[in-house]
């Protein structure tokens, strides 16, 4: 179980899945204490009866947009875009999702993404639809910048504070059940 957390929070600590094992040694002992004192104790409560080594059920989407974009793959092209991003724990809010339940291993949620044409938890070609999951009752579970977890209904992903300045434009079309 910790292997697996230990996982999870290196790549959210550090700052995105392409470069962890190349920053793996910058990850200090106080920010392993503060995830082994705060955040594990919370996942283990909420996630392991479903996502534990017993039983694997689904996997965990990352914001991206919590991320350092610098040297990576997919940084930003212009100043504005780099804006958006948190870069550290430190300088997001508690409302900031930080993972959840999804279906690839990053993403970048824009208000703009359209939801998918149904509720199979299988379209992951923009940042929003990587989220959309009917894992729980319509819904995903989602740690937050501040270790909570709450759960999201599909409809409520449109509402979160994915980056700076999110802000949603339209009113999602979600498919119908």
């Amino acid at each position: 179980m910790r292997c697996f957390f230990s996982a999870i929070t290196s790549v959210l600590l550090i700052g995105g899945a392409v470069s962890v094992l190349a920053k793996a040694a910058a990850v200090s002992k106080a920010s392993l204490g503060k995830y082994e004192q705060k955040v594990e104790p919370v996942l283990v409560r909420v996630c392991e009866d479903c996502h534990g080594m017993k039983k694997q059920k689904g996997s965990y989407t990352i914001n991206s947009f919590m991320q350092d974009p610098n040297g990576s793959y997919y940084a930003p092209n212009t100043a504005d875009e780099k804006k958006k991003y948190w870069e550290q724990f430190s300088n997001a809010t508690s409302e900031v999702p930080v993972y959840g339940d999804g279906n690839w291993v990053d993403s970048w949620p824009r208000p703009d993404n359209a939801p998918p044409p149904d509720y199979s938890g299988s379209h992951s070609d923009n940042g929003m639809r990587r989220f959309f999951v009917n894992r729980h009752n319509l819904g995903i579970n989602a740690g937050f910048a501040d270790g909570h977890v709450d759960k999201i209904t599909l409809r409520g992903l449109w509402d979160q504070t994915w980056y700076r300045g999110y802000v949603l434009t339209r009113e999602p079309k979600l498919p119908q059940r």
